[in-house]
């Protein structure tokens, strides 16, 4: 793949590695050994390389999938009992990095089971 390359300042409260040697593919793995995402108080994610947890709080709904499998992520494995391990590992790396990153959001009222 043909990359351009830009010169760019990285500004002191960017938190997050290039992207360039994943595009230029000079990089096969992910620099992150997890990524979180959250948006307003809609929607949480956790992911690693293999596994992908994402939360709807308000519709009180989890959605499990293995990307390294099923990258398009059609098959939601949260249903099934012998994933149940991955998710609690998958919430445990969640609640590392909701406070690492000081997400205020209470997930227990939503998902008490877990929270």
């Amino acid at each position: 793949m043909n990359a351009l390359k830009a010169e760019l300042t990285r500004y002191h409260d960017v938190k997050f590695n290039s992207l360039f040697p994943a595009i230029s593919e000079q990089r096969k793995i992910s620099p992150y050994p997890k990524i979180y995402v959250a948006y307003i108080n809609l929607h949480r994610m956790v992911r690693t390389g293999k596994y992908k947890l994402i939360i709807y709080p308000w519709a009180k709904k989890l959605l499990l999938f293995d990307v390294q499998t099923d990258p398009d992520e059609m098959i939601d494995l949260s249903e099934k009992p012998k994933y149940a391990n991955v998710i609690n590992d998958l919430i445990g790396k969640f609640k590392e990095q909701q406070n690492i990153m000081n997400d205020p959001l209470d997930l227990h009222p939503y998902v008490p089971d877990l929270f």
